[in-house]
């Protein structure tokens, strides 16, 4: 079970993990209309463990970190590799990637993101 929490606001969400046998994670694979190919890699650092999502096929090049943070109430020291802080921005969540890949975007959806340019597509 993981806590996701914004750095700044008031969002959350938990969210809860479970083991999966292979043969139903094929079984509701078939269910799906859309796929999100991603290397998810584990970081530990002092202030907390990090998740580092690395996106492939039509969502490349985008890396997403995340911090699992041990104490509610700690604010974790951000890393310099860190760029802005994405949390609730819709667009960016893995739904909507698997529904609107990155490299699909048009010049004014990456506008949206004030991190991202047009040059990065």
């Amino acid at each position: 079970r993981r806590r996701h929490t914004r750095l700044q606001g008031d969002w959350s969400s938990d969210v809860c993990s479970s083991d999966l046998p292979v043969e139903d994670g094929h079984n509701l694979l078939t269910l799906c209309h859309w796929r999100l190919e991603k290397k998810r890699c584990g970081l530990s650092l002092r202030d907390g463990d990090w998740v580092l999502d690395i996106f492939a096929a039509d969502n490349e090049p985008l890396i997403i970190a995340e911090v699992e943070l041990k104490d509610w109430n700690h604010t974790p020291i951000i890393p310099s590799w860190c760029g802005q802080e994405i949390t609730g921005m819709h667009q960016l969540s893995n739904a909507s990637l698997a529904r609107a890949p990155f490299r699909h975007w048009t010049e004014a959806q990456l506008l949206e993101v004030p991190t991202l340019r047009p040059s990065t597509k």
